[in-house]
């Protein structure tokens, strides 16, 4: 069956294909054009800070919609798998404000998750870093340091999304004692993916299940999205 982290990105998957196919003209291969990061409102933040960190981010010059991210920071504890990762995407609504749980996932064993997940990130972290060999699960306690980290990086998963106006608050908590350790929220865009010159065709919702399901060895999904 997999890691648990597999078995939830399965059920995200499910659902966001069941969605693809009721408003199929809005979705397709995409990438992301990111716009800010904020924290988080106060009621969201940790009671404790277990990492200190200063980032900076300046726009490619040579790419418009692509930042380059550095930053400097301290790491108190290990980041391991004894965390779970919670996103909230936000959608933004034709009159105006934000729809919260537009979609929503939660993946344990945060480290693993992160590193299967978005290897391309993932790597892009580590040669940006000072040292890049401590770019590994766990993630030990100390300072880091990190430059020029383009945004282009490529998402595997979903292979396709809703374009649109996103707002994304993303939060991590230890999974056993349900502490929140870290909170923050970004702004982005989701666009079609272009090549040679034109949109790239997105993926049909059946492809997109199959694709899923072989990925993570499983066999079907019932109609609440649920693993059997």
């Amino acid at each position: 069956m997999g890691p648990p982290w597999l078995r939830v990105l399965g059920v995200m998957v499910a659902v966001t294909a069941v969605a693809c196919q009721q408003f199929g003209k809005i979705y397709g291969t995409f990438r992301v054009i990111p716009k800010h990061l904020e924290e988080c409102p106060p009621e969201m933040r940790p009671a404790r800070k277990l990492y200190t960190v200063n980032v900076s981010a300046m726009r490619d010059r040579s790419k418009a919609d692509v930042w380059l991210y550095s930053a400097n920071g301290t790491l108190h504890v290990p980041a391991d798998d004894n965390y779970t990762v919670s996103g909230n995407v936000a959608s933004w609504s034709q009159m105006g404000g934000w729809k919260d749980n537009a979609y929503m996932v939660e993946i344990p064993k945060m480290c693993s998750a992160m590193k299967a997940l978005f290897p391309d990130l993932w790597r892009r972290v580590a040669a940006g870093s000072l040292e890049p060999e401590r770019i590994d699960c766990p993630l030990m306690p100390g300072f880091y340091s990190v430059s020029n980290v383009a945004t282009d990086f490529n998402i595997d998963f979903p292979p396709t999304f809703f374009y649109g106006k996103w707002r994304g608050t993303l939060t991590v908590s230890n999974t056993v004692s349900k502490e929140r350790t870290a909170c923050v929220r970004a702004f982005f865009d989701t666009v079609p993916k272009t090549g040679k010159g034109k949109d790239s065709p997105g993926k049909k919702p059946s492809d997109f299940t199959k694709l899923v399901l072989a990925k993570l060895n499983m066999s079907k999904f019932n109609s609440q999205g649920q693993i059997q």
